[in-house]
């Protein structure tokens, strides 16, 4: 009722674009040269901050998308009061007068404004009030802004980008394609290829159509939230065909070398409505420039220090460190005398400096003592844990059998780890050297660092991990952020425990991320619980549903894009708020995160964004886009045991967007089953353009529980389409006869050829186009 109340008396600031006060409340020397000056405390920037006039913003007190400054003393030196010039200072989730906020007269303002949103241009008069045309453009646009840029000039590496906070509907258009990821990455990167041009680009079609008309029966119903809108007319022609055009990821286990060189099922995804990616913070996130293959260009500093470790031919006595400016090529030296054992080489790193340990390709090394990490120099000057050797070699092998392999103490930062196999061999059951179920297999992880108040500046590419309790994980004191974390193109498999939780990544308290094109496979479990051993068991590394892919806590500016996360012992991609137990006050502790483009398959759910310690009293998530991803067969294999498919749930939102996702195929027995689930004190959320086919069930009945101002259009059920499943049509097509040998022959290749990645476009792409087929085929039975 509260809530009700507020909307009352304050509409004129919460509306989703369609009701505009022409009269607004500004100062009495206000004209159409004034600066207006934005200041949100708690999530701008200084760095990113820009002003911006009314030839940009059409009411300042309803803007969105607009980079505030966080210091209130940067806007005074900015603003002129002989200009007029207007600050506005976040309250909540509105934009009001700092003077008024300041001097504690908001009740005398929110009257004013009140007054000044009946009145007429006519009536309009007065020292404080202006009037706005209606022919000016309400919304910035979505490219280069026009405004002042500002830059503080410290130089300083700690960029916080402002959060968006306001979502509406003239935001997120429902059919407009601009997906930022391949056209507007980062300030600070360049563009990667949208293909890859390694040696396992497939261009092949083949003949045979999946197009399944004469036997297909179809239940269908559109579920439209709130507003009324007729479905789209997906009646255009399909062309069958579609370009497999990149490898996929690998496992360990003596699969064969090949990946299927011929697609004999291609289609057309061109059709797809395709949802707006809105991520401002994503320029926020520092990291290293690619080139055209999307690959990071790590090049040392003129103070680098380059020491090079083999296994094979190496000699900790004769061994010499190296400077950059005495080699043609650190990655592919032609003459060098490295060091024999990782213990003796890691003694020259220096903490502070940008030094390197570069492992020889091919060699396996066995890691006898943990190694404590050091810091790098700056954000432009990583530490480096990488290889060397000639292209195409397999990546250098650290096996640590049962023990951690990286640790950090503080404030450890400024890290590279690239082009690294890390094993854990003690811990794999299909290993000559398993120390078997009843031995210490310990819970090891690769990169972990603990007690830190400030770490920043870690990246991970093109690594591979297996049979570890854990590989990144990142935890921190109270009060305290890990910032600019980069975690892309690495293959995350096989992690599970026998003694405590186990996840794929582990991530909290993250500030500004970027988790991009990874393959996380099967982690928190090793073999699946018996239906005669007690939930949540662990031995013998049995699933439990506190074990996942992803798991990030009380974090903000992610962007999680383009990954396939497979086979989880629980949640694909879990994502934690948690409330402060001690005042028990729902806040705020999660929001700017982008999920967009990310493909799901089995495990028990997909996204969860909506734990896990809740006082049931307010919002713990804002602005939460989840767009374009795909996610199927959740609950097929039921790793814990349990008869639940789960695909995306949203709790306690305080706004958000979930568009474009196509989310198919439970298996029949699968009854405690939602494809979206929309509670708690969820509002201002469109839910549009989403496709749940095959799932057995006609709609969502939680879409609008305890919701408030949730609204969506175009969301389309097929609740039973025989003889389909989308995600084993395509596995088919590429040759294989079921999911798993699918996924382990794409990431034997991964491991055999380690310039290439997995891209989720040919996935994504087909399973669309046979979601429109899938839909032609009811509409045209219609």
């Amino acid at each position: 009722m509260k809530y009700k109340l507020f909307l009352v008396f304050f509409g004129m600031f919460l509306t989703a674009g369609q009701l505009f006060a022409d009269c607004i409340v500004t100062n009495n020397k206000f004209n159409e040269s004034s600066r207006i000056i934005f200041v949100n405390p708690y999530n701008g920037s200084d760095q990113l901050a820009k002003t911006y006039t009314l030839n940009n913003i059409r009411n300042p007190y309803q803007a969105n998308n607009v980079a505030a400054f966080e210091s209130i003393e940067k806007a005074k030196l900015l603003a002129n009061a002989s200009n007029g010039d207007l600050i506005l200072i976040k309250t909540g989730r509105q934009w009001t007068n700092y003077q008024a906020w300041e001097d504690k007269k908001l009740s005398d303002f929110n009257k004013e404004v009140m007054k000044a949103n009946s009145l007429t241009q006519g009536e309009c008069q007065g020292e404080s009030l202006t009037w706005v045309p209606s022919s000016v453009i309400e919304n910035i646009p979505s490219g280069n802004p026009s405004a002042t840029e500002y830059s503080s000039g410290n130089g300083s590496d700690s960029v916080t980008l402002a959060r968006t906070q306001e979502t509406e509907s003239l935001r997120f258009p429902n059919t407009q394609t601009n997906d930022r990821y391949s056209d507007d990455r980062s300030a600070s990167t360049t563009s990667s290829s949208s293909t890859s041009n390694n040696r396992f680009s497939r261009n092949n079609s083949g003949g045979g159509s999946s197009s399944q008309a004469s036997s297909e029966t179809t239940q269908s119903t559109r579920q439209n939230l709130i507003e009324k809108s007729s479905t789209r007319n997906f009646r255009n022609s399909v062309s069958e065909k579609l370009t497999l055009n990149d490898t996929d990821a690998t496992s360990d286990n003596n699969q064969s070398d090949s990946v299927a060189e011929t697609v004999t099922d291609v289609v057309d995804s061109s059709n797809y409505p395709q949802c707006e990616v809105d991520a401002p913070w994503r320029a926020a996130i520092q990291t290293y420039p690619q080139d055209s293959n999307g690959w990071s260009i790590i090049t040392p500093d003129s103070e680098t220090r380059i020491v090079y470790v083999s296994s094979t031919d190496g000699n900790d006595s004769t061994a010499k460190t190296y400077l950059s400016a005495e080699l043609d090529n650190p990655f592919n030296p032609k003459t060098i005398q490295p060091y024999k054992t990782i213990e003796k080489a890691y003694e020259q790193i220096r903490d502070g400096k940008p030094d390197w340990i570069l492992f020889k390709k091919g060699d396996v090394f066995e890691l006898k003592n943990k190694i404590w990490l050091k810091s790098g120099k700056s954000q432009a000057a990583h530490l480096v844990f990488g290889a060397y050797g000639d292209k195409g070699t397999k990546r250098p092998i650290i096996d640590s059998y049962t023990s951690d392999v990286m640790q950090g103490i503080k404030d450890r930062s400024f890290i590279t780890v690239v082009g690294i196999e890390f094993y854990a061999s003690g811990r794999d059951p299909k290993s000559s050297s398993f120390i078997g179920w009843t031995g210490d297999l310990q819970s090891p992880v690769v990169f972990a660092n603990v007690s830190g108040k400030f770490v920043q500046g870690l990246h991970f590419e093109n690594n591979r991990f297996n049979f570890f309790a854990g590989t990144v994980v990142l935890g921190a004191m109270t009060g305290a952020i890990n910032q600019n974390i980069v975690i892309r193109r690495n293959q995350i498999l096989n992690s599970y425990s026998t003694k405590s939780h186990s996840q794929g990544i582990f991530l909290s308290k993250i500030n500004s991320a970027l988790i991009e094109e990874n393959i996380f496979d099967h982690n928190g479990w090793y073999q699946q619980r018996p239906l005669n051993v007690a939930i949540n068991t662990k031995d013998y590394g049995y699933a439990t549903f506190f074990n996942h892919n992803i798991y990030i806590e009380n974090s903000s500016n992610l962007i999680i894009e383009k990954n396939l996360s497979s086979r989880s012992s629980s949640i694909g991609m879990k994502f934690t708020s948690n409330s402060d137990s001690a005042t028990k006050i729902d806040a705020i502790n999660s929001y700017n995160i982008l999920l967009n483009k990310n493909i799901i398959v089995e495990g028990e759910v997909g996204f969860s964004i909506g734990g896990n310690t809740d006082f049931d009293n307010g919002y713990r998530w804002d602005n939460i886009q989840i767009t374009n991803n795909v996610l199927s067969n959740i609950g097929r294999t039921q790793p814990t045991n349990r008869n639940i498919a789960f695909n995306i749930e949203a709790n306690d939102w305080q706004s958000g967007l979930i568009c474009g996702n196509t989310v198919s195929d439970n298996a029949a027995e699968l009854t405690n089953t939602y494809g979206l689930k929309v509670i708690g004190h969820t509002r201002d959320t469109q839910i549009i353009n989403n496709n749940y086919v095959n799932l057995g069930i006609d709609k969502d009945a939680s879409v609008l529980d305890s919701a408030e101002n949730v609204t969506g259009s175009n969301n389309i059920y097929l609740s039973k389409v025989d003889n389909v499943n989308l995600l084993d049509m395509f596995v088919a097509s590429q040759g294989f006869s079921d999911y798993q040998s699918y996924v382990l022959s794409v990431l034997n290749n991964l491991k055999n050829n380690p310039e290439s990645y997995y891209n989720v476009d040919n996935i994504i792409n087909y399973i669309n186009a046979k979601t429109i087929n899938v839909k032609q085929t009811f509409e045209l039975k219609e």
